[in-house]
């Protein structure tokens, strides 16, 4: 069996399936006491922030190599992706976060040591056309959830389920640009968003039809 013991299921049928064994004769309980010495038990949590957070880049990532969300056909990576620069191509400059903690920024004078003085106003074009479309996406999820409030208990079961099914996948494509900068894809994040509206305006078009 002990060939096994990292099979929990095996491990388990063996010892309290077919010997009834107690709990505690293998799990006994914790005894909290002074660690191995150097060895920090802080440390050994805060080395994988995903111990107590999700992904805390999950969209930054999705964003970049043009992945997730609803309604896309294809992943559409942003160049940078597809030749491999990471986080440190472009964050590379001392910072601080709201919070005080120490960051990596990315700022315009990375994009021109890499390409040319023309892309200096890159950055804050990207962020500025997203937050544009991002914030009328963000109107149109309002008056579909307006839509979809007023029309509880008049429509069909099916009907119901079916807009607010929509309505959650165009809420997903807004919260990974949101979430995740859509600076890091401009045209994957535009692409997302134009998703996202056609969703709320099929959820509107659904209510007033049913």
């Amino acid at each position: 069996i002990m060939k096994d013991w990292d099979h929990k299921l095996i491990a388990h049928q063996e010892h309290v399936t077919a010997q009834t064994a107690d709990c505690f004769n293998c799990h006994e309980t914790i005894q909290h006491q002074q660690g191995t010495k150097g060895f920090d038990h802080i440390d050994a949590a805060l080395a994988d922030c995903r111990e107590c957070h999700a992904e805390p880049h999950l969209h930054q990532r999705q964003l970049l190599a043009g992945i997730g969300g609803y309604g896309m056909e294809k992943p559409y990576p942003i160049k940078h992706y597809e030749i491999n620069v990471n986080c440190t191509g472009c964050h590379n400059k001392e910072s601080h976060d709201e919070k005080g903690r120490a960051i990596k920024e990315a700022t315009a004078e990375t994009c021109v040591s890499c390409h040319s003085e023309k892309e200096r106003g890159l950055i804050e074009q990207w962020k500025g056309d997203v937050a544009d479309f991002f914030m009328e996406a963000r109107d149109m999820e309002q008056e579909a959830l307006e839509a979809l409030e007023a029309a509880k208990g008049k429509l069909s079961e099916a009907t119901f389920q079916q807009a607010m099914a929509l309505f959650q996948n165009g809420q997903e494509n807004l919260r990974i640009v949101d979430s995740g900068g859509g600076v890091h894809n401009k045209k994957f994040s535009v692409s997302l968003l134009d998703v996202a509206i056609i969703h709320f305006e099929d959820v509107m078009d659904m209510v007033k039809a049913d």
